[in-house]
């Protein structure tokens, strides 16, 4: 593996390539999202925070054919949650595969953290599958392996994200931004019990 700079790099680059693709999404008006670019910035660098070098430059090089060859594969997928365009049989195997044991991760990670995701990752499935359609074979492949590695070995690659991106936002961890909010929780149903006591 790459050290560590090398692999921040091959996303910020990664990344510069989908923001390029997001802000010229077509056919649809402009969403508000395109104006919060940081936050996209760093919802993709999420994304892709757990995945091997191997798999980021397979799908680095999928972003530059596609931007060869005139394609935006955030129209793509976007299209494709919004049903605009017809799914893609020809890896349904691999997507499915993928698709359910992410399913799964984050119904582990909703049930561990119901505060840090009070409304259950609504979309989650239909965002994931659509973003798999728009991977080559050869990128899709690496992954349905990895995912399936990960899988074998225990890891739950949704909590690592989200344990990366809390820790990125100043964190220490998933569970402490889960403490942090119920610690709100608490502070709020207490002081609605002073206002009713008042």
């Amino acid at each position: 593996m790459q050290p560590r700079e090398d692999r921040e790099t091959l996303i910020t680059r990664i990344v510069a390539l989908e923001q390029d693709m997001f802000e010229r999404i077509s056919t649809y008006e402009r969403s508000p999202c395109q104006d919060r670019l940081k936050t996209f910035r760093l919802m993709r660098w999420m994304t892709h925070s757990v995945l091997p070098t191997d798999i980021l430059l397979s799908y680095l090089e999928d972003l530059r054919l596609a931007q060869e060859a005139g394609r935006n594969l955030m129209t793509e997928k976007y299209a494709r949650i919004d049903e605009a365009i017809a799914r893609d049989d020809g890896p349904r195997a691999m997507v499915d595969r993928i698709v359910s044991v992410e399913d799964a991760w984050m119904a582990e990670v909703r049930q561990a953290f119901p505060r840090s995701f009070p409304r259950g990752g609504e979309g989650f499935h239909a965002y994931v599958e659509s973003e798999m359609e728009t991977y080559s074979p050869r990128t899709l492949s690496m992954l349905d392996t990895f995912v399936g590695q990960a899988r074998q070995q225990g890891r739950n690659l949704v909590r690592e994200r989200y344990e990366n991106l809390f820790r990125r936002l100043g964190y220490e961890s998933l569970t402490a931004f889960e403490e942090t909010m119920r610690q709100g929780a608490l502070a709020k149903r207490a002081a609605a019990t002073d206002r009713r006591a008042g």
